[in-house]
């Protein structure tokens, strides 16, 4: 006899709807049969292979929103959080939990959650620690709450008994409490340097030398709120794969107050690794250091230098801030100045006027002493081992940003652009569509206040040169190209031999451009020690901080709530480093994709690295440039992993009007897209680089995607 099934719980038919969607997605994915009108139904036979993959139930989960995670400090022997421990303890007021009085804190899930679990056909063979260990992987990488975590592993415990009823068991969330430093201004956890290495290279197998570059920044970590994070972020040069660890963490309404209170932890670990490295399963770890890759707020802080606009702020040279004579605006000298040595600065009196004076007691009396940065202990150079170089801060929310500002706003000496220049502007800027390594396109000129770092990237290493022809004057334009084509050079290997080139165009702009605006600002006057860096670290994208930056907003994204947030930030990361025990699957490229609905052998994408894929059938990806230097449309690939494709007839060089242009950088022009070659066949060793087409207003102009090029190693 069929009965109505009952559900206790809260009132609300959104909850009951969200329970009961929940449930058919869970019989369903566990290969069960059963009628929702009939509490007993045999369950029906299933050929899902297992271990299950729960990342399918991620849609329905998310629909109740973010919901905060409780934490309760009941500690199990093993160190972490146990299902069969009573909650019911004394919570420490510095342990990660939360008030939320709509979340049960009890470990233990109380009927009225759900009343009923489902069951697998007893045939069906299930792998308990893969289906643990998947079922943690997705919940850490999701940001699941605990809460539907919780309902997850009740309605699975049934069939899998092995599975712990509560999620911090499950994630092996460290039971013992978080151990926070209290320093002037807030509160520091130290994570440990070591620490990350041993996640990070768990499967070595070898002896092995790595270089680490070592970032801080701050962020504010609410939306309305004083409350500041200063993370200690690292990644390996070597890896590029492997993913920005998190050493150290700051909190409080401020940034740290004394640089030797933050980094006295790092520097002391990081000295001992540097001299003596670690052991990783009976193999040895030699760790050298790289490079401080920081904007100039932390630069100056963590160096114990003065800010950049002081007289004497430049950390590279001993170039200094004067008075203009006639506009009366203080400017960086044009002029070309000694540069400061690692010796010199040590002394700490050699350069007066650069480090950074702080008050001191002595004998009950507050003097001003010379700030002595930790990082002076470590064996690295103070001046070189600092990058100013950094492609977000020094040229995208810098220099090019600077540049498009004059003639939006009509700063330092520029025309303003009328109303009917921007938004002429505009419509050009709308008809360029970048291809899909891009992250953005790029907004109206509008809206240059709301631009990201990756729009001023697309605009100077694509768009600009080419859309700004009409708006600005001659000398603008050529000083742009000059910026255009020294940061082409410096961004990747296969120019590196034209590096005097880059050197001989930045000082060309920098002197362009303090004649037409009598003003030369600190990140104009960096470009002059562009080439200096890429000379010692290599190309401009090994000493980016996006890297860093993107994982800022992933650590500002694993709190869910105000209370305890710098604990929850460490349970976190300790979870999250746990899962990288587990070695991704190695992708094999190329990897085609789409095929052909009429003809099965063809297909539209071919993707022939993780950052470069073509698309025959999307206008924005088909283009390539062949190892002849011809400019190539695809039009589908087939196996063996042939690219089919038609060449573009009457290209023509763009750059003519540049002197001294002594390097081909195989930029392309043509008046129209009508004239192609016959069909053939390339292959990979045919294809030299992708295209990005920019419309002209008779034409197209066709760049090398930076990041492309030399892709095949």
């Amino acid at each position: 006899m069929e009965s109505s099934k009952k559900y206790n719980w809260k009132s609300g038919s959104f909850k009951r709807k969200v329970k009961q969607r929940e449930e058919e997605l869970l019989k369903k994915f566990l290969g069960v049969d059963q009628d929702t009108n009939n509490s007993e139904s045999a369950p029906g036979p299933s050929n899902r292979p297992h271990p299950i993959d729960v990342s399918r139930l991620q849609d329905t989960l998310d629909n109740e929103g973010e919901e905060r995670r409780d934490e309760s400090d009941s500690e199990s022997e093993d160190g972490y959080y146990s299902p069969d421990v009573d909650s019911s303890s004394d919570v420490d007021s510095s342990s990660d939990v939360d008030s939320s009085p709509d979340v049960d804190s009890s470990p233990d899930v109380d009927s009225s959650f759900i009343e009923e679990t489902v069951s697998v056909p007893q045939s069906v063979v299930l792998d308990p620690v893969a289906v643990r260990e998947s079922i943690r992987t997705w919940a850490v990488e999701s940001r699941v709450s605990q809460r539907q975590l919780r309902r997850l592993l009740y309605n699975l415990h049934n069939p899998i008994p092995s599975l712990p009823l509560d999620p911090r068991t499950l994630l092996r969330t460290p039971m013992h409490q978080v151990t926070l430093f209290e320093i002037e201004g807030g509160s520091y956890w130290h994570h440990g340097l070591e620490i990350c290495l041993r996640y990070a290279f768990h499967f070595l197998d070898t002896p092995r030398t790595i270089s680490l570059n070592i970032n801080v920044d701050g962020m504010q970590v609410f939306n309305s709120g004083k409350k500041q994070m200063w993370p200690i972020l690292g990644n390996v040069y070597e890896e590029p794969d492997l993913a920005v660890f998190v050493v150290g963490v700051f909190y409080g309404l401020e940034k740290p107050r004394r640089v030797q209170s933050f980094l006295d932890r790092f520097t002391d670990e990081y000295f001992k690794l540097m001299e003596s490295g670690c052991t990783i399963n009976g193999h040895r770890l030699t760790v050298k250091h790289r490079a401080f890759i920081f904007d100039s707020p932390a630069r100056s802080f963590c160096k114990g230098v003065v800010s950049f606009n002081a007289t004497c702020g430049c950390i590279k040279c001993l170039a200094e801030r004067r008075k203009h004579p006639e506009s009366g605006v203080i400017t960086y000298q044009v002029e070309e100045a000694a540069l400061r040595t690692d010796a010199a600065f040590r002394t700490l009196k050699a350069y007066v006027g650069h480090h950074q004076e702080g008050p001191v007691s002595v004998a009950g009396y507050v003097q001003a002493h010379t700030v002595e940065s930790p990082l002076m202990r470590l064996n690295v150079d103070m001046i070189h081992s600092f990058v100013t170089s950094d492609l977000l801060h020094l040229f995208h929310h810098g220099v090019m940003n600077y540049f498009l500002i004059d003639f939006v706003k009509g700063k330092r000496g520029r025309s303003k652009w009328q109303q009917a220049q921007v938004d002429s502007l505009d419509s050009r800027i709308e008809k360029v569509v970048l291809p899909c390594e891009c992250n953005r396109q790029i907004q109206p000129l509008s809206s240059l206040a709301h631009w990201k770092g990756t729009e001023f990237a697309s605009f100077l290493n694509y768009a600009g040169v080419v859309l700004l022809k009409k708006f600005i004057p001659t000398n603008d334009l050529r000083l742009l190209k000059y910026l255009h084509v020294a940061v082409k050079i410096c961004s990747t290997n296969m120019y590196r031999n034209h590096l005097h080139l880059a050197r001989n165009y930045f000082k060309k702009f920098v002197e362009g451009y303090y004649n037409a605006t009598k003003t030369i600002a600190s990140n104009i006057h960096l470009l002059t020690h562009v080439v200096d860096e890429v000379e010692r670290f290599g190309p401009l994208p090994t000493i980016s901080t996006y890297p860093f930056e993107n994982c800022l907003g992933q650590l500002k994204r694993k709190i869910q709530s105000g209370r305890h947030p710098l604990q929850q930030l460490a349970n976190r990361i300790q979870e999250k480093a746990l899962c990288q025990n587990v070695i991704p699957p190695t992708v094999v490229y190329p990897v085609l994709k789409t095929p052909n609905r009429r003809n099965r052998s063809q297909y539209f994408i071919i993707k022939l690295a993780s950052n470069f894929t073509l698309k025959g059938a999307v206008k924005a990806d088909k283009w390539f440039l062949s190892s002849h230097k011809k400019v190539i449309a695809m039009h589908f690939a087939t196996d063996g992993n042939i690219v089919h494709g038609c060449e573009l007839h009457n290209t023509e060089p763009f750059y003519e009007d540049l002197e001294d242009l002594t390097v081909d950088l195989d930029v392309f022009k043509v008046d129209s897209l009508r004239e192609f070659g016959s069909l053939r066949t390339y292959t990979r060793d045919d294809i030299f680089c992708k295209l990005v087409a920019i419309p002209l207003d008779d034409g197209f102009v066709f760049f090398p995607l930076v990041s492309t090029l030399g892709w095949r190693g």
